[in-house]
């Protein structure tokens, strides 16, 4: 089974800014990259503890005046829609904004 969604978020923080708070946040190590494709973002392999052959990256990335968010889910496991339902739950973005906070990312503040 693979997966593969995103969804948009306003900010103030910059990528950079982004960046050094989701990594002083954890758990997950995120790393700072460029592409010719995606130009500068940041991606971390999120869920380290699903075993091989689950497989999750997670990407930030600058489009226009948002960020994007992209999840990319690949599991051969028979439970794989499952684990995936309980992946995509925590941070899916689902609540409506409050002032301070990220738009789209569940009211976590960053």
């Amino acid at each position: 089974m693979r997966q593969l969604y995103a969804w948009a978020f306003k900010t103030d923080l910059t990528l950079g800014n982004l960046f050094a708070r989701l990594n002083a946040r954890g758990p997950w190590l995120w790393s700072m990259r460029d592409s010719e494709s995606w130009g500068d973002y940041m991606s971390t392999r999120a869920l380290p503890d699903f075993a091989d052959p689950e497989y999750v990256m997670v990407k930030i990335f600058v489009e226009l005046d948002r960020h994007v968010i992209q999840v990319r889910f690949e599991s051969d496991r028979p439970d794989a829609l499952s684990r995936y339902t309980d992946l995509k739950t925590p941070i899916a973005p689902h609540d409506p904004p409050v002032p301070g906070r990220a738009a789209g990312l569940g009211n976590r503040a960053l």
